[in-house]
């Protein structure tokens, strides 16, 4: 049972490896970045709020924030969560160029959904001026995209995907 309308949950489990809680020291605001047992880095960007701290294990689905406006969005601030995948071979998973993995394979393969929003900018979309390929999925903080049903958690992923993709 989800009860935070607006809750962050971790996606894998996995060690909580960074948290910044300096919104203004980086584009993507306050954000957590967690590896899973793989390996994997997941990041997620721009929350309001953060309950959880470095070293913490967290279970898929676990609670770890409330999406925010923190850092830089486009085209301005904006509440939403931003969701980036860095594979374990990454040397620098603090810098959005390594994010190579599309998240939402990340979370087809096994993963829980990060929030209960619907997706509003796709992995490798092109934003920005001047236009660059976003190096993550972003989750939008808008009240017409709460997904239905969100309180049980239990929604079908690939179907928010599919809707997602037909109306791009």
């Amino acid at each position: 049972m989800r009860i935070e309308k607006w809750g962050v949950f971790a996606i894998k489990e996995g060690r909580i490896i960074k948290i910044n809680r300096d919104a203004k020291a980086s584009v993507y605001g306050n954000y957590i970045i967690i590896k899973d047992r793989q390996g994997i880095i997941s990041r997620y960007a721009h929350l309001k709020s953060i309950a959880v701290n470095v070293g913490q294990t967290v279970q898929a689905g676990g609670f770890l924030g409330i999406m925010g406006d923190t850092g830089r969005g486009i085209p301005g601030p904006n509440k939403h969560l931003h969701v980036s995948v860095y594979p374990a071979t990454t040397k620098d998973p603090y810098m959005g160029k390594d994010a190579i993995i599309d998240p939402k394979t990340y979370i087809l393969d096994g993963g829980i959904y990060p929030c209960n929003s619907k997706p509003s900018t796709d992995f490798h979309q092109m934003i920005g001026n001047p236009p660059y390929p976003h190096e993550g999925l972003d989750f939008s903080g808008l009240d017409k995209n709460i997904i239905t049903g969100w309180e049980s958690g239990t929604f079908e992923i690939k179907n928010i995907f599919e809707e997602f993709k037909k109306g791009r």
